[in-house]
């Protein structure tokens, strides 16, 4: 039996060092159980899947609408678009949501679908505290609009929405 390999990324020999292929290479548990957080975190960002888990409630951070809330298959959570399901060409590239026979929620990524194929989508794109969004298709930009009508109806007026005032001076 021969030396332990060299973890690539601490550069310790070990003894529980794998090799995990391209483009990791060899990587003790240590330093790959830190890999695997690191990408499934990067990944949650990308696919706005960055939820809290339960037993917090499923509400948005920014409006606080409640939402769908579903498991990824990497141990993170979506918030979904509730009771919204479109065919899968109107959802924008890495969008594109679909629960499996488990109950947890799926990215499809860029593939392409056969016809008649729904999809949901996170709320992130839809969120009313967000910017509106100007590259989406005319059915998002107005569910934005549906949704920032809601938010704003049901929260009390804060000092940003009396442009030109100052709050009154105390003591």
């Amino acid at each position: 039996m021969g030396d332990p390999l060299r973890c690539r990324a601490c550069r310790r020999p070990d003894p529980t060092t794998v090799d995990h292929d391209i483009p990791f290479g060899p990587q003790c548990a240590r330093c790959w159980a830190g890999a695997e957080i690191r990408c499934a975190n990067r990944q949650a960002l990308d696919e706005y899947a960055a939820a809290p888990p339960p037993p917090a409630e499923p509400r948005c951070r920014h409006c606080e609408t409640l939402q769908d809330r579903y498991e990824t298959g990497y141990d993170r959570w979506v918030l979904l678009e509730p009771g919204t399901a479109l065919p899968w060409h109107l959802i924008p590239l890495g969008h594109r949501w679909t629960l499996a026979g488990d109950g947890k929620a799926v990215n499809l990524g860029t593939r392409r679908l056969p016809g008649g194929v729904r999809c949901r989508f996170p709320h992130a794109l839809v969120c009313p505290c967000d910017e509106q969004p100007e590259v989406l298709r005319p059915f998002f930009t107005a569910l934005w609009e549906e949704d920032e009508h809601r938010y704003r109806s049901h929260r009390p007026p804060g000092i940003d929405d009396f442009p030109g005032t100052d709050p009154p001076a105390y003591g």
